[in-house]
Parts: structure tokens; sequence; C-alpha cells
């Protein structure tokens, strides 16, 4: 199982100056107190013994999810517009891609005459990645300086 994963604490009050349901709690966003600045991961971990089989830490964070296929790679999205290409056994980044804006969608792939194509949309903000966005600059100060038109990229892979 691959899980995209934002390293950040929660710190929740109440104090009656919040607006979390009807009960007056405020939940702040804080970095981990033991922060090492790198906010993003991507973790591998096996279900046959539950165990951590490897992780891949990054500044930003992931911004879709994943997508583990048949033929190795999982794919993921981050902030900072890259696209990137995992080995599902070791981690280590196959390629990566900079495209012109956040790929926050969910990647897909498929074959044609037994071409991999894998697939995302990047443009499209969300809910997801506005927050995102936010206390990515609020922690390190970094904010993507465009953002291109939503646009739908397309990798063909392999051969």
């Amino acid at each position: 199982m691959f899980v995209p994963i934002f390293e950040v604490c929660m710190d929740t009050l109440l104090d009656g100056s919040g607006t979390l349901l009807s009960s007056s709690l405020r939940a702040d966003t804080i970095p981990p107190p033991d922060s090492d600045g790198n906010f993003g991961r991507l973790q591998a971990l096996n279900l046959n013994n539950r165990e951590l089989a490897w992780q891949h830490r990054t500044e930003l964070v992931p911004a879709s999810a994943s997508l583990a296929t048949a033929s190795n790679p999982v794919f993921l999205g981050y902030l900072d517009n890259t696209f990137m290409a995992f080995d599902q056994q070791t981690g280590e980044v196959l390629w990566e891609a900079e495209l012109d804006s956040t790929p926050a969608a969910f990647t897909i792939t498929y074959s044609v005459e037994g071409r991999q194509y894998v697939t995302i949309v990047a443009g499209q903000q969300n809910i997801h990645t506005g927050v995102w966005l936010g206390l990515q600059n609020q922690f390190t100060g970094i904010m993507p300086e465009s953002f291109g038109e939503a646009a739908l990229w397309v990798f063909a892979l392999g051969r």
C-alpha cells in the first residue's frame, strides 16, 4: 500500500475563539516539534508483515492520490508542480516531470496496442490543494510562481 502524507500537527483549543462545529473549538496547524523541514512523505507499507517498506520524504507535500501499477511504477503529484514515478520495491525515483501547474487529481493509467500510458489533470485547484498550499507557504515560504491552465498531461511508458 502506498500512502501520501503531509507531516503536520494540529493544536486543538477550546477557548471560545474557534468556529469548528458549534463548539467554539479552534484547530491551529503547526509543524511537528521535531520537524526537519520535510513535510511531504510517500510511504510504502508491506501489508503482509505490517511494516514500513520504504519512504520518500520531501520538503513539499503530495497534491494527488498515489497510483500503483502492475508494471511497477507508483505515481504521485506534488505541490511544486512535479509529477513523479517511484519504484514500488525500493522507492527509487524512476522519473519526474515538471508540469505547468499542480497535479492535484487522480492519476489514471491505460494501455493502447500494448503501450502503457499514465495521465493526470493539472491546474484544477481544489479545497485540498488550496489548504495545503496555504500551509506549505506558512511553514516554508514556498508558493508556486504561477499556475497554468487546466490541462491533461499524458506520458507514454517504456519501450
